[in-house]
């Protein structure tokens, strides 16, 4: 049956989220007050569990796009009205008027504080359950394109997209996912750095199998673990629950953030406390962490997830100046991606090769 979700289970949600993004995946302010409007208007959350899809059924993937835009960027609609407050909801209204039909639930593209609540409000706003799911595995990715609807072969068209401002662009087709991302991207550039996406229009028999499934229920759990477990024994009850492994404890010595073609781009550097005293450590990231090094030598890489949380709460750390100060200490616990990585396709995605590095995948237990 469908989970209702408590007001407390959302707010454990969102710091849940934090964690689990990988350093991305939005604004938990963003999470929260769509959540706050939502209630407020009446609206409850559930939560569709797997067993529930019926092969009839038609769903959604509803995002936002975007990240860092130069300062040129964001003036080119500083003179705008802001038409939409959450043009998210007007992206989904806007693919179910171009395919004729409406849809029955919608998922998000990701786990993270700001993207996750967005595909839930527009559930909540439309009276329609969220897919206990996203398209990665319980973490948040950089682009579009990095989706195991992409390893599966379901299209990222048709897309329609809408920006705070009330323009609206349908993209009927691509060549392919990457593609979409492209030109999806371009649309976000020219918003300002972020614009609404509804996508990946499919039946409930292809979304049964071309997602991840259980992974709001994990952010949530992860949020309850934060709210209620000792803050001396936070990291390695979260290590557990997330089936990861703790691959470094160190300061924080340096932040490098930039922003650039709607990404957030930079690198964490990170000098070993306690039994990884000597060791230096630094995570590269894409709006989301995605390799590490130990000493120099590669140690973990995307698709397996990289969380950095507090050594001494466990609280997630988004990829922003404010969260990585001098001196910090902090936690790197691993996790091993979901099977639909490992195929051929799904590495070809989102291995390091996809991003430039010359080094293959190799499965941080190894």
């Amino acid at each position: 049956m469908s989970r209702k979700l408590s007001s407390q289970d959302l707010d454990d949600l969102v710091q849940g989220a934090i964690v689990i993004a990988a350093g991305g995946g939005g604004e938990p302010e963003y999470g929260k007050k769509m959540f706050s409007e939502a209630l407020a208007a009446g609206k409850s959350f559930e939560l569709m569990e797997k067993e529930e899809v019926q092969d009839e059924q038609l769903f959604a993937l509803v995002s936002y796009v975007g990240g860092g835009v130069s300062k040129e960027e964001e003036e080119m609609v500083e003179a705008l009205p802001i038409v939409h407050e959450h043009p998210i909801v007007q992206a989904a209204d806007e693919l179910a008027s171009y395919i004729g039909k409406p849809f029955d639930g919608f998922f998000p593209s990701e786990i993270g504080p700001g993207n996750t609540p967005a595909a839930m409000y527009v559930s909540a706003m439309k009276g329609k359950p969220t897919l206990d799911a996203d398209t990665v595995g319980a973490r948040a990715k950089p682009e579009l394109s990095i989706s195991a609807t992409n390893v599966v072969g379901i299209p990222a068209s048709p897309l329609a997209a809408v920006n705070f401002h009330g323009e609206v662009a349908i993209i009927k087709q691509t060549h392919d996912d990457y593609r979409m991302e492209v030109m999806a991207r371009y649309i976000s550039r020219s918003s300002g750095g972020k614009c609404g996406t509804a996508r990946c229009p499919c039946s409930g028999r292809q979304v049964r199998e071309g997602i991840v499934w259980g992974t709001i229920s994990l952010a949530i759990e992860v949020g309850r673990i934060l709210r209620t477990v000792k803050k001396e024994d936070a990291v390695e009850t979260l290590t557990q629950v997330l089936d990861g492994k703790l691959r470094f404890v160190g300061a924080v010595r340096g932040f490098e953030h930039e922003r650039r073609a709607a990404f957030n781009w930079g690198n964490i550097q990170l000098e070993g406390t306690g039994g990884f005293a000597g060791q230096r450590y630094r995570v590269w990231y894409k709006n989301e962490n995605l390799v590490s090094w130990r000493d120099g030598e590669v140690d973990v890489t995307c698709p397996d997830s990289i969380f950095i949380v507090d050594a001494r709460s466990g609280e997630g750390l988004l990829n922003e100046d404010k969260y990585f100060i001098s001196g910090r200490e902090v936690a790197v616990i691993a996790r091993r991606c979901p099977e639909v990585w490992t195929r051929e396709k799904g590495l070809e995605i989102f291995g390091p090769g996809h991003f430039g590095f010359d080094f293959p995948y190799r499965p941080f237990r190894e």
